[in-house]
Formats: structure tokens, sequence, C-alpha cells
């Protein structure tokens, strides 16, 4: 099952998606975890690139979390939003 999240921070994130074992190192609570982060909308670049009108940061830090058997998903549930087309979709 594919979860679409967004939290408010990136450390928001790391806390919910990773816990700390042994010597500070980061284990990932999640098989499959695609970190998207910042998501921006919209711009306008001329043929070499320049920007004519920056993008736009849309709010919140975005991930996606492909669950296997046995994750449990109740942690993720206040976070998860529905795109209408998401940025990225597991294949």
């Amino acid at each position: 099952m594919d979860k679409y999240l967004s939290f408010e921070t990136e450390s928001q994130a790391k806390a919910v998606l990773y816990r700390i074992e042994g010597d500070e190192n980061e284990v990932a609570n999640y098989a499959n975890i695609d970190i998207i982060g910042t998501i921006y909308k919209g711009g306008e670049f001329d043929e070499e690139g320049n920007v004519i009108a920056a993008p736009i940061a849309m709010s919140g830090w975005h991930v996606n979390v492909s669950l296997v058997d046995g994750e449990d998903a109740e942690i993720l549930a206040p976070f998860e939003v529905n795109p209408v087309t998401p940025e990225r979709v597991w294949a």
C-alpha cells in the first residue's frame, strides 16, 4: 500500500520515518521510503534555462512510503495527503 505524506518539516519527517539505534545510527522504520522534499510548482524559463518567473515552493516536506507486509501505517495517518497528480509514484 502506497502512502503520500506531507510533514511540516524535514525534522518532523525524520522523527516519524527513522529511529536512532546504537551510536546514533539512523535506521528506517519502513523498507521503502522515497524522500521528495520540497515540491515546486510553476515557473517560467527561457530557451537557455534562465529563470523568467521563479517556481513557487509548496508548503511541507513530502515523502512517499510503500508499505510491505507487517509494517504499521498508523503513525503515518496524520500526515497522509491525497494528491490528484502525485509528483512520483512507485512502479
